[in-house]
Parts: C-alpha cells; sequence; structure tokens
C-alpha cells in the first residue's frame, strides 16, 4: 500500500477571494515540491496589491509647490558666499603675511614668551579688529532699521491726524 505523501494548503490573504488558493505537495519520484495553482495566486495578489496602491494614492491629498517661492527664496545667497570668499582670503593673507615676517618666521615658542607671542598677538588683533568692525556695521544696520521703523511711524501717525483735522474741518 502506497503511503499518500504530505500536502499543505495555504489559506488566501486576498479578502472576498476563497477561490484562489495554493496546494503544495511533495512529488514522489524526485521528493520536489509541487505548488498547484500558485501562479493564479501570484497574479491576483498583484492586482490586489495594485489596486490598494491605487486607491492609497487616490487619497493622498495633492501638494501644491509654490514655485515662486522656490525662486525668490534666497535672495541673499551670492552675498554670502561673496562674504565667505573674501573672509577666507582676508585670512590666507593675514597667515602669509605673519609667516613671511622675517622677524616671525623663526617661530621659537618660549615659556617667557618671545618670537612667538608676535604670532599669536597678530593673529588676535586681527580677529578683534574684524569682531569690532561687524559690531560697529550691526549697530549701523540696527540703527537703519529702527529709523525706517520709527519714520513709518510717524507717517502714519502725521497722516492720522491729517485725516481727523480734515474730518473736524468738513
Amino acid at each position: 500500500m502506497a503511503e499518500r505523501l504530505p500536502s499543505v494548503w495555504v489559506p488566501p490573504v486576498i479578502p472576498g477571494r476563497a477561490d484562489i488558493s495554493v496546494r503544495k505537495e511533495i512529488d514522489p519520484q524526485n521528493g520536489d515540491i509541487i505548488l498547484h495553482g500558485y501562479s493564479d495566486y501570484l497574479n491576483e495578489l498583484d492586482n490586489y496589491f495594485e489596486s490598494q496602491k491605487r486607491q492609497c494614492e487616490a487619497q493622498r491629498p495633492k501638494v501644491v509647490r509654490n514655485w515662486h517661492a522656490h525662486e525668490t527664496h534666497d535672495e541673499y545667497q551670492m552675498f554670502r558666499t561673496a562674504t565667505l570668499l573674501c573672509w577666507l582670503g582676508a585670512n590666507s593673507a593675514l597667515v602669509m603675511a605673519v609667516v613671511n615676517t622675517p622677524s616671525i618666521s623663526r617661530f621659537k615658542p618660549t615659556a617667557e614668551g618671545g618670537e612667538g607671542l608676535i604670532y599669536v598677538g597678530v593673529v588676535l588683533w586681527a580677529y578683534a579688529s574684524v569682531a569690532g568692525f561687524q559690531y560697529c556695521c550691526t549697530v549701523l544696520y540696527a540703527l537703519s532699521k529702527l529709523w525706517g521703523w520709527l519714520s513709518s511711524r510717524m507717517r502714519a501717525v502725521l497722516r492720522s491726524r491729517r485725516l481727523r483735522k480734515e474730518k473736524e474741518g468738513v
């Protein structure tokens, strides 16, 4: 009596489609696995996932891009790039000037100070002067913005007074 080989039934994962299923069994001749209905199952599964994908894409809100904002997002980009390049150039020139000065080129740091402090002093004073210049420019910028705000407020106050006098005079 021939013994029956084991077979496995795979339940469907597609909702509402119980008719599509895969049955696995082992070939008695060579021991290979035979899958009955596997290609139909894969096709149906693929169709199901594609329909779910289309449904999700239909429910996704549309993103409206503001291309004008993208074009004008950074009007000061070139100014910042030029400032950075000038800063790098100034630092390079400072290092070359300090290193190529004859009395400083013999850089010998000592415990008491000496020539090693000249290089550090030049770098620190250059940094302090650049920081002072930046502070002065920042204060001038803030004052110009304050002046613009005050002048606009004064114009608004004078306009409202003039309109009030015109209403009272009429």
